[in-house]
């Protein structure tokens, strides 16, 4: 039988999505992920870390051609403490 710490998965809903050229368009998105500490060894998420489970939260946003922001937020537990986690994160990108 598997434990929580031996299996990883995650689940996403996306609306939209923010398109770099196109100034003011804009995407969202929830999600479950639930990442094992021996499932996840190279986690590529911003909020839910390797040995938690969480919902996420997020969106981003084009405010000028070439200039994406994005936020994303997380809340759930720790796998193997117990313990209630939250993390925010936020980044601008921009393309040339």
């Amino acid at each position: 039988m598997l434990t929580a710490y031996e299996k990883a998965g995650s689940a996403q809903v996306s609306y939209k999505g923010a398109q770099a050229e196109n100034k003011g368009t804009w995407g969202a998105w929830v999600a479950y992920r639930h990442l094992g500490q021996n499932a996840d060894f190279f986690n590529t998420f911003d909020v839910v870390k390797e040995g938690q489970k969480a919902w996420e939260i997020g969106a981003n946003y084009a405010p000028f051609k070439n200039v994406v922001a994005q936020v994303r937020y997380g809340n759930g537990k720790d796998l193997a403490t117990d313990n209630k986690v939250s993390n925010i994160f936020g980044r601008v990108n921009f393309f040339f």
